[in-house]
């Protein structure tokens, strides 16, 4: 709600909340949406696995998206401030690629008209979007909202 109060918009926002694991809220002008009552499903755990050795997120999961982008992912490739590095990303990494097809996945699953990327792991992606968004609008599905 956060996100949506501080700038608000017309039509359904899909906030990626990014930190050790990655979680997502889904507001239609405002109001949340949920699939069973409480949210909108478990982001984190999206398979986006880019090869057959995809890594094992947290939740012993293969190819999660919380194993690409999770805190404790990042900081297993990048070290203790992975800031720097995340800022520099270009388009073969795998972290923005996992995470330009978990925002393809959900463009198509929520058909967001907004996405946002917060937490302190979101943050520290917002340099890296003039390259993400290249990634995430080649070929998108017809079905999103908006293109």
């Amino acid at each position: 709600m956060g996100a949506w109060l501080r700038e608000p918009v017309s039509g359904r926002l899909l906030v990626l909340v990014m930190g050790t694991g990655v979680g997502a809220a889904l507001l239609d002008s405002g109001r949340p949406v949920t699939l069973d009552g409480v949210g909108c499903g478990h982001t984190g755990q999206l398979d986006v696995s880019l090869t057959d050795d995809a890594p094992i997120g947290p939740d012993a999961g293969r190819g999660s998206l919380e194993a690409y982008v999770g805190l404790p992912a990042l900081r297993a490739r990048f070290g203790d401030d992975p800031a720097p590095l995340i800022a520099a990303l270009d388009e073969p990494d795998q972290a923005l690629r996992a995470l330009a097809r978990a925002i393809r996945i959900c463009h198509a699953g929520f058909t967001p008209a907004h996405i946002r990327l917060a937490g302190g792991v979101g943050a520290m992606f917002a340099p890296a979007l003039p390259v993400l968004r290249p990634l995430i609008e080649r070929d998108l599905t017809l079905v999103a909202s908006e293109r």
